[in-house]
Parts: structure tokens; sequence; C-alpha cells
């Protein structure tokens, strides 16, 4: 609430055919990137698996303006630095302030034709999602800072 770190958690984030299919699909220099965007998973039921897509994920949902925890704005435009050994990062965070209260189960990444920012858009792909270790509970005004990474 006053700045001070509540928590830090790492996971791994399992990469969805769909998402996989697609970055494939870049590599034929057909498509146009757009995105990525990165979301917040709330209520979590059986976890992210590799065959979930954007539309149909019937483990988790999506937090933020139908389903808590809220938080204002909308999904977060990664910005990713430059690739090194089969590595990419983020090279700043996604921000995410609450407006609701709740558990924040994990986050997701969303891309290519169709997909934007707005909380709840099922277009696009699923590249990846995952959960954190624990489920974090947040309350309105917590600030959440998310980093991606992906390695092949």
């Amino acid at each position: 609430e006053d700045g001070n770190l509540l928590w830090t958690d790492g996971f791994d984030n399992v990469v969805t055919y769909a998402g996989q299919n697609q970055l494939l699909l870049q590599l034929t220099g057909n498509t146009t990137v757009v995105g990525p965007f990165l979301g917040l998973i709330g209520n979590n039921t059986s976890g992210p698996v590799v065959g979930d897509t954007i539309v149909s994920h019937a483990g988790w949902v999506e937090a933020g303006s139908a389903n808590s925890p809220t938080y204002s704005g909308t999904r977060a435009t990664l910005a990713l630095g430059a690739p090194s050994n089969g590595n990419i990062a983020t090279s700043s965070t996604g921000n995410f302030t609450f407006t609701g209260s709740g558990n924040v189960t994990g986050a997701f990444v969303a891309f290519a034709t169709g997909a934007t920012s707005a909380i709840g858009n099922t277009s696009g792909v699923l590249l990846s999602a995952g959960n954190f270790t624990t489920a974090q509970p947040v309350i309105s005004t917590n600030v959440l800072s998310v980093s991606y990474s992906l390695a092949l």
C-alpha cells in the first residue's frame, strides 16, 4: 500500500499449441505481429494447459472487468527486449492497479491478428499462461508489476 514490496514469485508458463503454431507461422513472414498483451488470471480451478486457447480455457478466467479482482486500465502491452541465446524478456514490467479485491493466480500472454489490450478480448492467439506458485490476495489500490520471458 505504501510502496512496500509485498511478495515476489516466478513460475513456468505453458506455451499453448495455438501459440506454438502462431510462432512458427510468424517465421514465414506472412503474418503481422500484433501485441503481445499481458493479462491476469483470476479464478483458477485447474490451471492453464497446453490445449487452452484465447477463447476456450476451462480451468481459469481472466481477471478484470467481469471477474475479480478488478483493475483499472487494460491488459498491459509488453515491450520486449532483444533476443539473446534463445531467450527474450520484457524490457519493462506490466503494471496493474487494482480497483477491487480478490486473488490473482497467474498471468497469460495473447498476441497475433485480432488481439487487443481490451480485458476479455477473445480474438488473437493465447501464446502462454501460467500460475503463480501461490494465489496472491490483492486489495483496491495495490499495484502488481509483472515481467515476462520466453525461452526456446
